[in-house]
C-alpha cells in the first residue's frame, strides 16, 4: 500500500469517525503535529488548526474542533510561547515533543549532557517549569502543556514523569511500533494521567486479524 493510499484511508476513517457522536462524556481531539516555526508564523498556524480551517478538507469541521496540537520545541522554548498564549486565551492544549517513539530518536534525545542528564530529560526539566505556571494549570492541577513521550521508551518513562508531574502524557507507539501496556506503566505513576495512542494497529487491523 502506498503512502498516498494510506493517507486517503486515514482521511476517510477520520471523516467517518467525525460524524456526530452519541457521546455523553468529554472527548479529547488532538490534531496534526505542529510546525517547527517561530514567532508570528507559529501563532498563525495555531489559529488555523484550532479554529478548524484545516479540518474543512476532511469535512469534519462541523463536528470536531481540536482541543490540542503537538509542537516541536527544538528551535527553543520561545517558539512555543505564541502557542501558550493561545492556549490561555482559548482554553486549548499543547503536547510538546519530549521523547518520541521512532527508533532514530535515540540519536539525539538520549544524548548525554555534561551534567549526566539526557537531552530529553533536560527538555523535560525546562518544560516542567513552563507547565507548572498557574495560568496553565486546571482545577485538578494538570497543565494545558502536555508531553509526547513514546510508549516504546520505557527506560526513560519514570524519569520524565518525575520531571513533568503536571503534564498529561501522550504515548504514541502502542501496537504497530511494538509498545505494550506494561511499557507505559511509568507514565501513570502515582495516578498521573496519560493517553495511549494506537493508530495504525487500529486503522489497519483488518489486514492482520
Amino acid at each position: 500500500m502506498t503512502a498516498n493510499n494510506r493517507n486517503h484511508d486515514a482521511q476517510t476513517a477520520s471523516s467517518r469517525a467525525a460524524e456526530p457522536p452519541p457521546v455523553k462524556a468529554p472527548v479529547l481531539f488532538a490534531c496534526w503535529p505542529g510546525m517547527g516555526h517561530v514567532g508570528i508564523l507559529a501563532a498563525e498556524y495555531m489559529r488555523v488548526v484550532l479554529n478548524g480551517r484545516l479540518l474543512v478538507e476532511l469535512d469534519v469541521a462541523p463536528y470536531f474542533l481540536p482541543d490540542a496540537i503537538t509542537v516541536n520545541p527544538l528551535l527553543g522554548l520561545d517558539t512555543i510561547e505564541p502557542f501558550l498564549n493561545l492556549c490561555r486565551d482559548q482554553g486549548k492544549g499543547l503536547f510538546v515533543l519530549v521523547r518520541t517513539s521512532n527508533p532514530g530518536s535515540a540519536d539525539f534525545q538520549d544524548a548525554r549532557l555534561a551534567d549526566g542528564r539526557t537531552f530529553s530529560e533536560m527538555l523535560a526539566d525546562r518544560l516542567g517549569e513552563v507547565a507548572a505556571g498557574s495560568a496553565l494549570l486546571g482545577v485538578r492541577g494538570y497543565s494545558a502543556v502536555g508531553a509526547v513521550v513514546g510508549a516504546t521508551q520505557p527506560h526513560t518513562m519514570d524519569s520524565l514523569r518525575r520531571r513533568l508531574p503536571h503534564s498529561i502524557f501522550l504515548l504514541p507507539g502502542y501496537g504497530a511500533q511494538g509498545a505494550t501496556a506494561e511499557m507505559t506503566r511509568g507514565a501513570f505513576r502515582d495516578g498521573r494521567p496519560a493517553i495511549v495512542s494506537a493508530s495504525r494497529s487500529v486503522l489497519y487491523a483488518h489486514t492482520n486479524p
